[in-house]
C-alpha cells in the first residue's frame, strides 16, 4: 500500500475528421514533424485526426499540470508494435521537474465523424 494518494488527471480532446481532411497539409505543416507525416502518409485519414486530437490532449494536459505550454509539432507520436500510441519524444522539453512522462497514459479512438485523443497521467497527490 502507498503512503500517499493517487491522482488521476484526465483530457480528451475531439478533432473533426472531415475537417482534417479539407485542411491536411496546414495541419501537418503546424502539427507534425517528417517522421510523423512519412508514417501517417501510409494510414487513413482517420489516423491523422487521432493523432493530432492525442497531441492536443497531452498539451492540454500538461499545461494543466505544469503550467506549461507545448505546441503539437513538439509532441512525436509514434505506434507500438500492438498498434496503440506512444509519446515518442517530446522535442525542446521544457524543465518539467515534477512531471513523470513513464506515468503518461495515451489512447486514441474514432467514429465515422470524429477522432478522440485521451491523454491520462497517474502521479501523487503531492506533485
Amino acid at each position: 500500500m502507498s503512503d500517499h494518494n493517487t491522482i488521476v488527471s484526465s483530457v480528451v480532446e475531439m478533432v473533426n475528421i472531415a475537417e482534417v481532411w479539407e485542411n491536411r497539409r496546414a495541419i501537418l505543416d503546424s502539427s507534425f514533424d517528417q517522421a510523423e507525416e512519412e508514417e501517417l502518409a501510409e494510414r487513413h485519414i482517420r489516423s491523422t485526426a487521432g493523432v493530432l486530437a492525442l497531441k492536443k490532449a497531452i498539451r492540454t494536459l500538461i499545461h494543466l499540470k505544469t503550467g506549461h505550454y507545448l505546441h503539437e509539432k513538439n509532441l512525436l507520436i509514434s505506434r507500438l508494435p500492438t498498434g496503440g500510441p506512444i509519446l515518442k519524444s517530446v522535442a525542446n522539453p521544457p524543465k518539467l521537474s515534477s512531471f513523470e512522462w513513464r506515468k503518461l497514459f495515451l489512447s486514441i479512438s474514432h467514429s465515422r465523424q470524429t477522432a478522440y485523443g485521451l491523454a491520462v497521467y497517474q502521479g501523487a497527490a503531492d506533485e
